[in-house]
């Protein structure tokens, strides 16, 4: 029997950066959200990747990328963990930004997934911890979401206490914690807690 292969982090996009408003509550629906610009994909050896464009963006077709990993890579199971839109000042506008990137990530990629092979993360915003265990709470329990998803920037160490009840949320819930550098235009902190990386 062969092992199974999951690709733990698999970034879906926008088809376009006005998508997300759809998924925004009214407060926040005319609001200058940061867009994420995903204009074309750089290969690590520098060649353009022509045959992943369509349409739209990149990564932003469900069918497009299923066969790209499930026909062409032979992978078993992919794990979608969206960019939100980097860190934002206005912690309630980010909070917002979290929950409409997840009600997104259902209703264009996991709910309508005839192939069962696509799970997803649960973005939250670690600046908000009241609303970011509200959200965990409000989706734990739909068997595609299998982890909590955090941006590696941060103000403050995670390992702060100010930050125990989302890990307390995740944990009672068997979720793990999934910690990835964020996109956007937001407020621009080191990209990772401890400052920048000198080598």
């Amino acid at each position: 029997m062969s092992p199974m292969v999951i690709d733990a982090n698999v970034q879906p996009h926008f088809r376009y950066n006005a998508e997300i408003r759809r998924y925004l509550p009214a407060a926040h629906r005319l609001r200058a959200v940061p867009d994420v610009e995903q204009q074309w994909y750089q290969a690590p050896s520098g060649d353009y990747r022509a045959d992943l464009y369509g349409e739209h963006y990149p990564g932003s077709d469900p069918a497009t990328v299923s066969r790209h990993l499930f026909d062409d890579a032979g992978v078993d199971y992919a794990i979608l963990n969206p960019l939100t839109r980097g860190n934002i000042a206005d912690y309630l506008l980010n909070t917002s930004i979290c929950a409409a990137v997840n009600d997104w990530l259902l209703d264009r990629w996991l709910e309508p997934d005839t192939t069962d092979r696509f799970r997803g993360t649960i973005k939250v915003n670690p600046e908000d911890p009241r609303d970011a265990v509200a959200e965990i709470e409000r989706l734990a329990d739909h068997p595609k979401l299998v982890q909590v998803g955090i941006p590696m920037q941060s103000r403050e160490p995670y390992g702060k206490p100010m930050f125990e009840p989302i890990w307390e949320a995740a944990a009672a819930h068997g979720l793990p914690v999934a910690v990835h550098i964020n996109g956007g235009n937001g407020v621009d902190h080191a990209p990772t807690f401890a400052g920048h990386a000198h080598t």
